[in-house]
């Protein structure tokens, strides 16, 4: 049986802005941007375990990343934070 381990990654907006039509930059509110791996433990220094895969920030958000000029407004239920679980498996 295989060992189980859990990474545990932080996606967001990355340091190159891109819409998800691949558009650089920012291009205002209301507009969804792909997401970025942006810290993971443990690091992609360790040598024991292989790096995530490279679409793993489009599988933790995978309807983008939006700005809100007005930030978290409890009375707008599209700015409540949300989380998308999944569960990566390797087959050998």
């Amino acid at each position: 049986m295989a060992p189980i381990f859990e990474y545990f990654v932080v996606c967001g907006i990355g340091p190159e802005i891109r819409t998800l039509d691949g558009n650089k930059g920012f291009h205002g509110t209301g507009v969804m941007y792909l997401a970025s791996l942006l810290d993971q433990y443990p690091p992609l220094n360790h040598s024991l375990y292989p790096p995530p895969p490279p679409q793993l920030p489009i599988c933790v958000l995978p309807a983008g990343v939006e700005f809100y000029p007005s930030g978290f407004d409890p009375s707008d239920a599209a700015t409540f934070p949300r989380s998308y679980p999944i569960v990566l498996t390797g087959m050998s």
